[in-house]
């Protein structure tokens, strides 16, 4: 394993304009894309290795919030 030279974080939230206020202001994690459907909003265990190539790992915080969290890989 090398270094992370990109990290992806796709959250699921109750408030997400909270979690995009705590992600975006508070930890200072750049929005790099959104997108918005009549479902809702979004921005853009042991870990695997998905068909497209992607190393994902799935995490729920106390909240009950779902994290996911990926690289790209070569």
């Amino acid at each position: 394993m090398g270094p992370v030279r990109e990290l992806r974080v796709a959250v699921t939230a109750e408030d997400y304009e909270e979690a995009l206020r705590f992600y975006r202001d508070a930890l200072g994690l750049p929005e790099i894309e959104s997108w918005e459907n009549e479902g809702g909003s979004g921005a853009g265990g042991r870990p695997v290795v998905t068909p497209w190539q992607h190393r994902n790992v799935r995490l729920r915080a106390p909240d009950g919030m779902q994290l996911t969290l990926f690289t790209v890989l070569d």
